[in-house]
């Protein structure tokens, strides 16, 4: 009989303390609740999750009443996974027909889920496609005032889109969460590493990317660069692999398309075969 995720426990996934289990361990960087999620995820694919995430999500207070009304709004922008998750359910009624613009699958299918009904997802990667897309379904250039845009973001998050859109369009910022920085590995986690236990990381943002290794780094100081280079890195998307690259990660594998779920099966593909095939970025 099949199982759902929530069946699974953490006995069963080996993360206990004194587990026989012999397979290595995969680190799961998400931040909570989605570590749960994908660590579940990762235990049905038959592998060993290790839970020790390098960011926190704390929910930011919001007005009752949006910013602005919602006749003023051409559309919303959505950065993140977690600016859908936090987003006020009250608001949502009032913005469920607007255009929604998604960056990556998780947060396009969160969207699509919460309510939203026109939601457009990113035609290429990073900030750059959430800007081609923005662009190409609300061209600024066709209407007699600059189109109000409400942008839902983490209170920390990088400048590329506010600063390109900003030119033509009349951008509301709504900050929703904030995501704040582990300030070290779990006790289990740094364990694994010393006992050269973990054989990869899957890792879902640039600044998780960053976090992770720079935590490697304060837990092992010379030694990081060779924990570093053991560990397969599963990036959700090539602006990831590129951050983990420069962050000190080598070995680098894409995900074939920005799921969780993907992510899984391209572990499961590389640690299957035993070869680890590296992207060139």
């Amino acid at each position: 009989m099949t199982r759902s995720r929530a069946d699974i426990s953490t006995h069963e996934t080996g993360l206990e303390q004194g587990s026989a289990d012999s397979r290595p361990y995969i680190w799961v960087t998400r931040p909570q609740p989605q570590a749960d999620v994908h660590a579940a995820a990762l235990a049905e694919h038959g592998l060993r999750p290790l839970l020790s995430p390098v960011l926190s999500i704390r929910k930011l207070p919001v007005p009752k009443t949006p910013p602005l009304v919602p006749e003023a709004v051409t559309g919303l922008i959505f950065t993140s996974l977690n600016g859908v998750l936090h987003f006020p359910e009250p608001w949502i009624a009032a913005f469920a027909r607007h255009p929604v613009f998604a960056s990556g699958t998780a947060t396009l299918e969160a969207a699509k889920r919460a309510g939203f009904t026109d939601v457009h997802g990113s035609t290429g990667a990073g900030s750059r496609g959430m800007l081609d897309s923005v662009r190409t379904t609300i061209p600024a250039e066709k209407s007699a005032h600059a189109p109000a845009l409400l942008y839902v973001a983490g209170a920390t998050r990088t400048p590329f889109l506010e600063a390109a859109l900003a030119p033509n369009y009349e951008l509301t910022l709504v900050e929703t969460y904030q995501a704040e920085l582990a300030a070290q590995l779990t006790p289990l986690a740094i364990e694994a590493f010393a006992a050269n236990q973990v054989a990869a990381v899957t890792l879902f943002s640039s600044r998780s990317a960053g976090h992770a290794a720079k935590l490697l780094q304060d837990s092992f100081g010379t030694r990081a660069d060779d924990v570093l280079g053991s560990l397969l890195a599963v990036c959700i998307s090539p602006s990831v692999a590129t951050k983990a690259r420069q962050s000190g990660f080598t070995r680098i594998a894409i995900s074939n398309i920005e799921t969780a779920d993907s992510m899984a099966k391209k572990l499961v593909e590389q640690l299957k075969i035993g070869a680890i095939q590296t992207n060139l970025l």
